[in-house]
């Protein structure tokens, strides 16, 4: 009897505790953390060349302020001026043309915990630009911010194969798993409980 009341406890500890599934995905409908960020990209530096080419400027040189994401965003918005009627270059020495210069209040991937959803993340992308044309005068002509968001959900045991590292600021820390009421309050009752009535089963055994 003692012997069945014995197995019946280890029984019902595992049943009561329940396990943590990876969940991973290979589906490659899931965009990476650079793919994200150059659409984020490509969007903000579109909207940023027809907004100057707009106020009569069809050629300017780039200049941004030191960042992780300098360069990223240097050619990244170089890029999309190469079918513009503006056209966007790196700035070089002795240039006649304006400079752009560019101040990234924000340019990264961030990933968050999902309430109740230990397996899955929320990853949010932002790209967020300050934007000034110095005259030849040496006034500052300010333009607005120039901001583009994304929102989206991942599986948290794909985020390795989300990231890229070429560019670290595209690889963000990831939160530990919040813990559940289980795991936080039922879980240690059940774990303490059943090696307390083991160590007494024992000694009742080994007793007789």
């Amino acid at each position: 009897m003692k012997r069945f009341i014995f197995v019946a406890v280890l029984c019902l500890t595992a049943i009561l505790l329940p396990g943590k599934p990876l969940v991973a995905s290979d589906d490659n409908s899931v965009p990476t953390n650079l793919q994200v960020l150059d659409s984020l990209a490509a969007s903000v530096g579109s909207n940023l060349i027809s907004f100057v080419s707009h106020r009569g400027f069809d050629s300017l040189d780039i200049s941004v302020w030191e960042s992780p994401a300098k360069y990223y965003i240097k050619h990244r918005i170089i890029g999309a001026s190469h079918s513009q009627p503006l056209r966007i270059f790196e700035k070089v020495e002795n240039s006649k043309r304006l400079p752009m210069e560019i101040t990234i209040n924000k340019c990264a991937i961030s990933f968050h915990n999902m309430p109740n959803q230990p397996d899955s993340l929320i990853r949010r992308a932002e790209i967020n630009l300050s934007v000034f044309i110095r005259t030849r005068d040496n006034e500052l002509i300010s333009l607005p911010l120039f901001s583009k968001k994304h929102e989206d959900r991942v599986a948290r045991g794909n985020v390795a194969a989300l990231q890229n590292n070429s560019f670290p600021f595209l690889n963000p820390n990831v939160p530990d798993p919040e813990l559940s009421f289980f795991e936080e309050f039922i879980e240690p009752i059940i774990l303490v409980s059943s090696a307390v009535l083991t160590v007494v089963l024992l000694f009742s055994v080994r007793s007789n």
